[in-house]
């Protein structure tokens, strides 16, 4: 295991293309509003809550744009947001580009444990033959 600390949109650059699962819980609270569970909303600091813009995904666009690079052809991207987010998280990861094209298939919502719109789910675009056959199967 390495721990690495950096910036989340440059970081990493030595796997660009060769990793298999990229999981993301990222700064996504929009500016105006206040976090639903008061532990969360009483004791996290504001940079670890508010992804910045208006619509609290500035940090969450950053990241996607990462993992597209970092993320092998079939590669997995599953990322954290706010439940009033979800249609807007799904057109964020369906309008990265590579190369003139989608960087994402279709990109689905998963409901967390209490049933919340609250993670959005895609496949790297590619050839999906250099998957490991032990990556979990998501397809949305």
């Amino acid at each position: 295991m390495r721990l690495v600390r950096g910036d989340a949109r440059t970081a990493l650059r030595d796997l660009d293309g060769r990793v298999d699962v990229v999981v993301s819980n990222p700064p996504y609270v929009p500016p105006d509003a206040v976090p639903r569970d008061p532990e969360v909303a009483g004791h996290d600091p504001a940079v670890a809550l508010y992804g910045l813009g208006p619509d609290g995904l500035e940090v969450p666009r950053g990241v996607t744009a990462a993992a597209a690079r970092l993320l092998r052809p079939g590669g997995l991207y599953v990322m954290e947001h706010a439940e009033v987010q979800d249609a807007a998280a799904r057109a964020m990861v369906e309008a990265v580009r590579d190369g003139g094209g989608p960087a994402f298939g279709p990109a689905s919502t998963r409901p967390d444990l209490a049933g919340r719109p609250r993670m959005v789910v895609a496949r790297r675009r590619g050839d999906a033959s250099s998957v490991p056959s032990d990556v979990p199967d998501w397809r949305p």
